[in-house]
């Protein structure tokens, strides 16, 4: 610390690199010990292959739903943040739309 009032750049990257790439990274030799190297490296194929299904259907839902909202007159383009996609998504619901709060 430098007088006191905080760390340097140095230790604030070091906390970082052990917040976010630590768990993940620095815990692989402790399981591929653990499982072995077949069943370890199995279970990371299986992993990567998840993740990226997950990935593709992320990419499709996003796809989808600007189609649907360039569609209904609504441009996809309205829709930047997360709270604009939740309130795209309510509005288009049937209880927002006929329940006793709705149009």
């Amino acid at each position: 610390m430098r007088g006191g009032r905080g760390g340097s750049f140095a230790a604030c990257l070091s906390y970082f690199v052990k917040a976010y790439v630590g768990p993940g990274c620095l815990s692989l030799p402790l399981a591929f010990q653990r499982a072995g190297a077949g069943l370890g490296s199995g279970l990371l194929l299986l992993l990567l292959l998840l993740v990226y299904r997950n990935m593709v259907v992320l990419v499709q839902a996003r796809r989808r739903l600007e189609d649907k909202l360039a569609s209904s007159g609504g441009g996809a383009h309205e829709v930047r943040t997360y709270s604009a996609l939740a309130g795209r998504i309510a509005s288009h619901t049937y209880l927002v739309r006929h329940g006793p709060w709705g149009a």
